[in-house]
């Protein structure tokens, strides 16, 4: 029988029946779900927050809010969620009385089980886009590279093509990696009727499937991706999108596309991030191995996570290059929500 790795510090065995090695590292597993994703001062309010709730500092009225990441979608609040407003409190403050707190905006931690909640949805790759959209190559090779890194977390892969009459079936290179995902791990292939506009059809099986995240690569960005992102946003679905995984036939219709979804998002407090597909394949993989979801010993699964990444390494970077150039300003603008 295999020895099992600690999923905290990853390097000693577990205790026999456990996840951790130790207390220490059983310790601090459950103090890191308590970290916050972003920095403020320290909160006075020392209670022990309710499985699935995070804290965040709201900049803008210097205070901490709460996010339960358990709702569909996340729900936010100025007060403590602690069940006995008077237990373990050592200290107080008046919430904002101003406006309510920030949307959640998508917690890339805590108790979020990304294998069950997260769906890959791979949006128009199709033969006549090859021919005409810019750097598809690279999108292409993106595409490929996160359904295999789906395959290998148990994320569900979703197809969305638009007129295969007009813009062809959807590449063999696609349809080969879709044809070696298990049983359940691909969602469907789903046909949009309109132009400008998205599969109902996709949005309602995400919904019905109660998936909370959705990442998105494909073309053309500023139209089928914009869309269909947009759509799934108004119903409270997380959405990320792929930096490296979008563009257009012209290359310039990106920036736009980015500057228009962020600050639809600001405006509708939609939860939306814009974020590379390394980083956001890094933040699963600890997601997976923090909460204890896996299948196979935790070192035998980091291997084959590092040899996804070594022999995609070349793509990857060529991917960066290609689609985000050189510390773009379009994407590393001052006002951008992106994580990098």
């Amino acid at each position: 029988m295999a020895t099992l790795v600690c999923t905290y510090c990853r390097t000693r065995p577990t205790f026999p029946g456990h996840q951790y090695c130790s207390k220490t590292c059983a310790k601090s597993a459950a103090e890191r779900y308590q970290k916050p994703n972003n920095y403020g001062p320290e909160n006075p309010d020392k209670r022990p927050l309710p499985t699935g709730w995070i804290m965040q500092f709201d900049k803008t009225h210097g205070a901490w809010f709460y996010v339960n990441t358990v709702a569909h979608p996340p729900t936010t609040t100025w007060e403590h969620p602690a069940a006995n407003a008077d237990a373990l409190q050592t200290q107080t403050y008046e919430a904002p009385a101003s406006s309510g707190p920030p949307a959640a905006m998508g917690n890339m931690g805590g108790d979020i089980n990304f294998s069950r909640e997260s769906a890959l949805v791979v949006c128009d790759m199709q033969e006549e886009y090859r021919r005409n959209v810019q750097h598809f190559s690279s999108v292409l090779a993106t595409a490929v590279r996160m359904i295999r890194f789906a395959k290998l977390v148990g994320v569900q892969v979703f197809l969305t093509k638009g007129r295969p009459s007009i813009y062809g079936s959807t590449v063999h290179e696609i349809e080969h990696e879709i044809a070696q995902l298990p049983p359940g791990l691909f969602g469907g292939s789903f046909t949009k009727t309109k132009f400008l506009g998205d599969s109902l059809e996709l949005t309602d099986s995400l919904r019905s499937k109660k998936f909370r995240h959705a990442m998105f690569c494909g073309v053309e960005a500023h139209i089928g991706v914009r869309a269909q992102a947009t759509e799934l946003l108004k119903q409270g679905i997380i959405v990320h999108v792929l930096l490296d995984g979008v563009s257009s036939r012209n290359k310039e219709e990106v920036s736009p596309f980015i500057t228009l979804m962020r600050d639809d998002a600001h405006l509708n407090k939609y939860p939306l991030y814009f974020i590379t597909s390394e980083t956001l394949s890094y933040i699963i993989i600890d997601n997976q191995i923090m909460i204890g979801n896996l299948k196979v010993p935790v070192g035998d699964f980091l291997t084959d996570f590092l040899a996804l990444i070594r022999t995609e390494g070349q793509s990857i970077s060529t991917g960066l290059k290609t689609l985000l150039g050189n510390g773009d300003e379009r994407v590393l603008g001052e006002s951008s929500e992106v994580i990098e």
